[in-house]
């Protein structure tokens, strides 16, 4: 089977997921921090009474907050990215690869048919699936997806 029909077949839920960090809306940018380094992901899922309502990132926290006259305890909703893109559990691995991708994101929220959140799936998350299960194609990929070498390079 293909490296493109397993990303195609493969669903987000069979990957590792780790626990991801929550917080609610109106929690303060502290909270947030304290969840996402204890999660020792990059980012926290703000929610709103259990569904989605945005992301807070390394990126909004190197990009609104730091460096800025901001006290740590303003609610997390005035520095998170709102209405972030997300998944379900059930997409294929492909269409976390392409959205990141396309949106430049590290961490895309998952969530039920509810809404509510189900998790996130990281860029470390598809690389680790990657490399254990096409160790040999991973190491000799081009470095962009749709580029065909018409000689092999190296020594």
């Amino acid at each position: 089977m293909s490296i493109a029909t397993r990303l195609r077949e493969t669903k987000i839920r069979h990957l590792p997921l780790r626990t991801p960090a929550l917080v609610e809306r109106g929690q303060s940018i502290r909270e947030a921090v304290e969840a996402i380094k204890s999660r020792g992901l990059g980012c926290a899922l703000v929610c709103d009474q259990g569904r989605l309502a945005g992301i807070f990132t390394e990126r909004d926290l190197l990009n609104k907050v730091l460096g800025k006259k901001v006290s740590y305890d303003l609610p997390v909703d005035n520095f998170m990215t709102a209405d972030p893109a997300r998944l379900s559990l059930d997409d294929s691995m492909e269409a976390a690869m392409q959205l990141m991708r396309e949106g430049d994101y590290r961490n895309i929220p998952l969530v039920d048919a509810e809404g509510k959140t189900a998790g996130v799936v990281t860029v470390r998350d598809l690389i680790s699936y990657l490399a254990e299960h096409f160790p040999k194609e991973a190491l000799n990929l081009p470095p962009v997806s749709d580029q065909h070498l018409a000689r092999p390079e190296g020594a």
